[in-house]
Order: structure tokens, then sequence, then C-alpha cells
């Protein structure tokens, strides 16, 4: 009987962690506030839209929808750093301490592809793509 009541509450756990994880979706924390000043554009009109966001990058009318696409690209700044170790004494131990030398950075560009879905006039939806779709 307790076996049978174990494995009950093993399926419901396991249930759980399910639904979690298919709430959380592909969301990650770099990207959950950036998904979150998205959605304050869900029911504004194309024209708040455009006029916050500028003329879209591509545009393309299927149907009675409308999705606008916005480019956005920043660089992230990686520091490559060679480090040269130092050996220094405590207490009579030697110990070893880093020096940095020929610190320079790697300029990695991060790109972000940002959609709109308008319908008679109004954003019903949106999506993203790319390691730059971030909240600023």
């Amino acid at each position: 009987m307790v076996g049978l009541f174990m494995k009950k509450i093993q399926l419901r756990s396991l249930s759980l962690v399910a639904i979690i994880i298919l709430l959380t979706g592909c969301a990650t924390p770099s990207t959950q506030k950036y998904d979150m000043m998205l959605n304050q554009w869900l029911n504004k009109t194309e024209l708040q839209l455009v006029s916050y966001w500028g003329a879209p990058d591509k545009s393309y009318t299927l149907g009675n929808q409308q999705f606008l696409s916005y480019y956005s690209r920043y660089n992230e700044d990686i520091p490559n750093v060679s480090e040269n170790y130092q050996p220094f004494f405590i207490n009579g131990l030697p110990d070893y301490d880093p020096v940095l030398e020929n610190v320079n950075y790697q300029i990695v560009p991060e790109v972000c592809k940002t959609t709109f879905t308008i319908e008679k006039g109004v954003v019903v939806a949106w999506n993203h793509h790319g390691a730059g779709c971030i909240a600023n």
C-alpha cells in the first residue's frame, strides 16, 4: 500500500517538473527582461510600434497578417588574459599569485531579430531569435 502511494507521489512530482519545464520554455534569465519588454507591445497599434521602434528592417504580409522584423546588434567584449604566476612565500611555504599579462579583448557581435505580428493594425504576437536579444 505504501509502495503504491509513493509511486503516485513520484508520478505527480514528475508531472509537476514537466509542466514547469514546458511553462519556462526557451526563456533564459538573460532574455526574460527582453520578453517582458516585448509583452508590453501586445495590443498596441502598429502606429505606436513604428513610432517607437522606427521603420522595420523587413516586412511581410500574408493574408490578414503583417510581420515587422527589426534587427539589432551589439558587441560583447570578452577579455583574453594571459597569466604568469609569480611565486612568493607565506609562513615559509611557497604560494603563487597570478600576474596578468597581455590583457586584450575579443569582440563578439551579438545579433537579435525581433518580429512582431500585426493583425487589423494591432500587435498580436512577437518572437525573437539570436543571442543579442537582451533588454538594456
